[in-house]
């Protein structure tokens, strides 16, 4: 097993590990979890996610959009993320959807997931901005700098 310094945390870099998500959540230091903050928000991406078939598992400290082939896959939410990380993966559904739920070796080359990186961090940016706090603007553009670095060194 190979470990990666990230944001100052000791991160295991096996494949399954590439998929997870850096714990920091800085919408969430403002305005809490999203359950509280936004409830109505919240439940109605819950909601749809299970309409639509995505397994939502709730586990701690945990952010993450798991893809499956041929149909929409697990979404693993810390439930009490805020609602930017609740809308950062569930772009990445949104993504995988509009693929036709194509699979991992779709979701392992390096263009493709970078370009949904930066989708799902730009719909968490502009949470912020709309917020008029750049300075997390400017944290989670970091946060996506580092994963995209991440990504580039471990998916060519």
């Amino acid at each position: 097993m190979n470990r990666t310094l990230f944001f100052g945390r000791w991160l295991n870099t096996d494949v399954d590990d590439i998929f997870r998500k850096n714990p920091d959540n800085p919408l969430k230091e403002v305005i809490g979890p999203g359950r509280e903050s936004h409830p109505q928000e919240w439940n109605k991406i819950i909601d749809e996610l299970h309409s639509e078939g995505v397994e939502v598992i709730y586990k701690g400290n945990t952010m993450a959009y798991s893809p499956s082939k041929g149909g929409p896959g697990q979404l693993i939410i810390d439930e009490d993320a805020s609602i930017g990380a609740l809308i950062h993966e569930y772009t990445h559904y949104l993504d995988d959807s509009k693929q036709g739920f194509p699979g991992m070796s779709y979701h392992f080359q390096t263009i493709n997931r970078v370009k949904m990186e930066l989708n799902a961090y730009m719909r968490e940016i502009k949470i912020a901005e709309d917020m008029g706090r750049n300075d997390i603007a400017n944290m989670l553009f970091e946060n996506y700098i580092q994963e995209r670095r991440l990504l580039t060194n471990h998916l060519k």
